[in-house]
């Protein structure tokens, strides 16, 4: 189960450096995700799925939120391409499926995310008292 998600505010015409953690967060998790453990189920012979979250706005891609949604149109592209590409690999038993949920109130949903990160190596802005 590939489930990666991050959606802090995006417009086509603002911050780049959101985009590119959206799109490393949603989309390349799933693709390193699939891509670290699908060999493994292939050459076990036994039966397994592997599942990427997708969502709903990767299909109908409401206005709003950008980046996050090519990141869930990436990942349900990508999704079929893998589909695709192990029904024909001779004798494998792994299947690829995209779970497409609906709006879900979270704490990302609720802004809790949108905060900058410090960069690796810099302490937090935060107060820790």
């Amino acid at each position: 189960m590939n489930n990666a998600g991050a959606g802090p505010a995006s417009s086509t015409l603002g911050d780049w450096e959101g985009w590119r953690r959206i799109i490393e967060v949603n989309l390349w998790g799933v693709i390193h995700g699939a891509k670290t453990f699908a060999p493994g189920m292939i050459a076990s012979g036994r039966p397994a799925a592997i599942v990427n979250t997708g969502s709903k706005q990767g299909i109908t891609t409401p206005p709003g939120n950008p980046a996050y949604n090519v990141s869930k149109a990436g990942v349900k592209v990508f999704t079929e391409a893998l589909q695709h590409e192990l029904r024909n690999v001779a004798g494998c038993k792994v299947t690829a499926h995209l779970l497409i949920p609906g709006f879900v109130f979270t704490a990302m949903t609720a802004g809790a995310r949108t905060e900058k990160r410090p960069a690796p190596g810099r302490p937090s802005r935060r107060s820790t008292s």
